[in-house]
């Protein structure tokens, strides 16, 4: 059961973090350049609602990379 949920827990932050990646990626300055990772690191590569979801994407891989370990802490323990 705790490796299911552990799976769990990583796949949903996985897909989850995806989705918000692709939002952020949406509202850049030129939609026709190639999607890099490291491009959510450069704030004036966005459009001004394109900041709001690139600041919530960098929030959750923040926080929820902390939940996400503190939660397989947990299952571990």
């Amino acid at each position: 059961m705790r490796q299911f949920l552990s799976i769990a827990l990583v796949i949903v932050y996985v897909c989850a973090g995806a989705f918000l990646y692709m939002r952020a990626m949406a509202c850049r300055l030129d939609p026709s350049r190639p999607i890099w990772a490291a491009d959510l690191l450069h704030r004036d590569l966005f459009t001004p609602a394109g900041l709001l979801r690139r600041r919530t994407t960098l929030r959750f891989y923040l926080l929820g990379g902390v939940a996400l370990a503190a939660g397989l802490w947990m299952l571990a323990a």
